[in-house]
């Protein structure tokens, strides 16, 4: 058996950790102002995969769905005209939803550096995975499922 130099050694130490490459965010309105503004979910020091959960809640009964921007850049800002909308639609909602519903939305990155989202309505347990994978560049095809 070969003994293995000291170099040799402290190299087999290292590990080699993925960061996540942007900031992924959400845009959140005030109800009182109607202000926007970003909430960064994920920064660009974050090991990879990840993921974070946020709560929300309806704001009145029977809300069909609720709005969602999900955003990305390259780095902490909170000015909506200064980010990236990498996704914009609605969170479909149960009917008969009583007002303060909860629904969290999970968004993430997977090992391959992907950006995964999806949403759960507390209440019912439906989840739904909004669709995020891009073909190429071409960040204007999204689904929901």
């Amino acid at each position: 058996m070969k003994n293995k130099s000291k170099e040799s050694q402290q190299f087999t130490k290292w590990r080699i950790t993925e960061l996540a490459p942007f900031y992924l965010g959400i845009i959140i309105t005030e109800l009182e102002t109607g202000k926007q503004f970003v909430r960064n979910l994920i920064s660009t020091d974050e090991p990879i995969p990840c993921e974070v959960t946020e709560r929300f809640h309806t704001i009145f009964d029977n809300q069909r769905s609720i709005p969602i921007s999900i955003t990305q850049c390259g780095a902490d800002i909170d000015d909506p005209s200064m980010v990236r909308i990498i996704y914009e639609g609605n969170l479909v909602l149960s009917p008969d939803s009583p007002v303060k519903s909860a629904v969290d939305v999970t968004i993430g990155y997977t090992e391959d550096g992907s950006i995964t989202c999806s949403y759960k309505e507390v209440q019912t347990g439906n989840v739904k995975n909004i669709d995020l994978r891009f073909d190429g560049v071409d960040l204007d095809e999204f689904s929901v499922d």
